[in-house]
């Protein structure tokens, strides 16, 4: 009867050391997860901030050239 308590007790123990090193993976993947989706974020805000002053820059000579045009047809 030992004998088969000690196995089960050998099968839980090698169960929580199992759960424990689930946890530690769990832990250090969340932590990637949120390396990544702050880098992602702020990839994505430059992407962002790049367009608009692109977009901004286009604006601007746009309305420089047809200021000039509209100074040269008078």
């Amino acid at each position: 009867m030992n004998a088969r308590f000690d196995r089960i007790n050998e099968r839980l123990d090698i169960f929580a050391q199992k759960q424990r090193d689930q946890d530690v993976a769990i832990a250090n993947n969340t932590t990637h997860i949120t390396e990544l989706d702050e880098r992602l974020f702020n990839e994505l805000r430059e992407i962002q901030r790049h367009h608009t002053l692109k977009a901004d820059r286009s604006l601007r000579g746009s309305a420089k050239r047809s200021t000039c045009r509209d100074s040269s047809n008078t």
